[in-house]
């Protein structure tokens, strides 16, 4: 907790350095993002629920009559790769505390459903702890839902749950283990960026000296932001390390696919952690679980722009954001209730186009990506096996 919280002041008073002698004005690389540098699109489905994030535990039996311990860890929402550090933690308690409450139960040996960030942190937890672990899933890293988040370090982020004492642990957890993975670069992808905060809530809750005067350069009037630093999680090469450390520690991967919760009981391990996300709608008949969708646009990325912008527009509820990864650029931000739809949303698309290109460069009309143009990004996962 402490080289995290230190990492950012640092950061925060190197950037305030930078710009007070210019009198609290920051001047911004800005980004080119003219329809010829634009990738693709992805859609991603945050999985959120309704009773709030779901960690528990309950007993379940085999179909050979043989009693397990059953934790269930899903519904995130949007704050998966935030989160996941801390939940898994917490699945870990959860195991220790109930485990001896049944004589002859295998306490070693667990069985993880799902391979997305939350199962694979819970396998490295559980491994770093002492237990043997076998990871069942349908799909690994790069073609997991995972692997469409755009990966802002936000714990904060609208997540509830029942037992707040528990949620306030969790994010604390969550904290600290992100921190010292960018400092200690346990593993590859996460590091401290310079962050700006468009909106009027962000700007209120600032000290008056976190409040920069951001400059384009297009010569249009500067715009005040809320400056802070903030933790971006280049996903493709963070979910790839941690799926290569996972089986270098010691997990095992089945790929499989479960027609029903019966099937993941008769798993051959003793203690079973569901990490299914979404899959948990149908598999444990969870109504109160439902997807927030997202659009992402992708553009190549640009020297000099190395920073996240958060941008609320003005009169609505609506925000677009603009975060960073090693080879690309990322606009996201929308946010739509849907039961299954991947299709392409052209107005959400150039909604989102609109909204940065009007931060960036108000009073001028805003580029317009095109039914053609608009096309899936295969970029995503292509861009690893690249390199």
């Amino acid at each position: 907790m402490f080289n995290y919280v230190k990492k950012l002041l640092i950061l925060n008073v190197m950037c305030s350095s930078i710009v007070a002698a210019s009198g609290g004005m920051v001047t911004l690389t800005p980004p080119d993002l003219s329809p010829e540098n634009f990738i693709g699109y992805n859609i991603g489905h945050r999985p959120c629920r309704s009773k709030g994030l779901r960690l528990e535990h309950e007993w379940v039996r085999a179909s050979n009559g043989k009693e397990k311990l059953l934790v269930h860890n899903y519904g995130h929402g949007g704050a998966g790769v935030s989160l996941s550090w801390g939940c898994a933690d917490m699945v870990e308690h959860i195991i220790f505390d109930n485990v001896l409450s049944v004589p002859g139960l295998d306490t070693k040996s667990v069985a993880v459903v799902g391979a997305g960030v939350i199962g694979m942190t819970v396998a490295h937890i559980l491994l770093e702890r002492g237990y043997n672990v076998c990871v069942y899933a349908q799909a690994t890293t790069p073609d997991t839902m995972s692997n469409v988040a755009v990966g802002v370090f936000s714990p904060d982020l609208g997540v509830s749950m029942d037992d707040a004492i528990m949620l306030e642990s969790i994010k604390q957890f969550a904290k600290q283990a992100m921190g010292e993975i960018v400092n200690k670069h346990t593993f590859k992808g996460a590091r401290l960026a310079p962050g700006y905060y468009f909106s009027d809530a962000d700007i209120e809750a600032a000290n008056p000296e976190d409040c920069k005067m951001v400059d384009f350069g297009f010569g249009v009037e500067p715009r005040l932001a809320a400056f802070r630093g903030v933790i971006t999680v280049d996903i493709p090469f963070y979910l790839q390390d941690l799926y290569e450390k996972m089986l270098e520690r010691g997990a095992r991967v089945e790929r499989c696919v479960f027609d029903n919760k019966e099937a993941i009981f008769d798993l051959p391990e003793d203690i079973i952690v569901n990490c299914s996300g979404m899959a948990s709608k149908k598999l444990f008949h969870d109504d109160s679980l439902y997807a927030v969708r997202g659009e992402i646009l992708y553009f190549k990325a640009q020297p000099g722009v190395d920073y996240r912008l958060h941008y609320a527009v003005p009169g609505s509820d609506v925000f677009t954001s603009l975060s960073t990864w090693d080879d690309r650029i990322i606009i996201g931000g929308s946010l739509e209730r849907v039961v299954d739809h991947y299709e392409v949303d052209e107005d959400m698309c150039n909604g989102l186009y609109g909204n940065i290109q009007n931060l960036i460069k108000p009073g001028c009309a805003p580029d317009y990506l095109s039914t053609d143009q608009l096309v899936p990004a295969d970029y995503c996962n292509v861009v690893l096996r690249d390199k």
